[in-house]
C-alpha cells in the first residue's frame, strides 16, 4: 500500500468514526460522513500539509465565513474586487482555533468552495487574471489565484 492510499484509508476511517460519534452527540451539528460525500460543500475534511492536522468544517463555520465574506463584499463598490483570503485573514486567533484551523491558509479550500457556490447562485462574479470566469466551470478546474466581486446591479 502506498503512502497516499494509506492516507486515504486513514481519512475514510476518521470520517466514519466522526459520523458515528456525531449521531449520538448533542450540541452543534457537524456534517456527517454521508453529507461530506454528497453535500454542496464537498471538502469538509482536509489535511493541512504544513501542520498535518485535520479540520472538520461545521455548518456553523460555513455560515460565519459566508457572513464575513458578504460583509466584506458590501464594503467594496462595483467593480472593486477582494481576494477570498481576506476573510480568513480577518479572523482572530480565537475564531481560527474555534474553527479547528491553525492558520488562515487552512480555511482557503473552504473559502474557495463558498465563493464558488455564491457564483453558481449568481450572487458574485469570480475573476481570474482580470477576466470574469464565464460558463459552466467546475472549481476543481480553476487553478491559481481568484478575485471576487459583487454582481453589477
Amino acid at each position: 500500500m502506498t503512502q497516499l492510499s494509506a492516507w486515504w484509508t486513514h481519512r475514510d476511517n476518521i470520517l466514519n468514526e466522526r459520523a458515528i460519534s456525531r449521531e449520538d452527540a448533542e450540541g452543534p451539528t457537524e456534517v456527517s460522513c454521508a453529507q461530506v460525500k454528497s453535500a454542496q460543500y464537498r471538502k469538509r475534511l482536509i489535511i493541512s500539509q504544513s501542520q498535518n492536522h485535520i479540520i472538520t468544517m461545521t455548518t456553523e463555520t460555513v455560515e460565519i465565513l459566508k457572513e464575513k465574506l458578504e460583509t466584506l463584499l458590501m464594503t467594496r463598490d462595483y467593480p472593486k474586487t477582494i481576494c477570498p483570503s481576506e476573510v480568513p485573514r480577518a479572523l482572530t486567533p480565537d475564531e481560527l482555533n474555534n474553527m479547528g484551523a491553525l492558520t488562515w491558509r487552512d480555511l482557503m479550500p473552504f473559502m474557495r468552495e463558498i465563493v464558488w457556490d455564491l457564483r453558481e447562485k449568481r450572487d458574485v462574479e469570480v475573476l481570474q487574471k482580470g477576466n470574469v470566469i464565464q460558463g459552466f466551470v467546475q472549481l476543481r478546474n480553476v487553478k491559481g489565484p481568484i478575485r471576487v466581486r459583487r454582481r453589477a446591479m
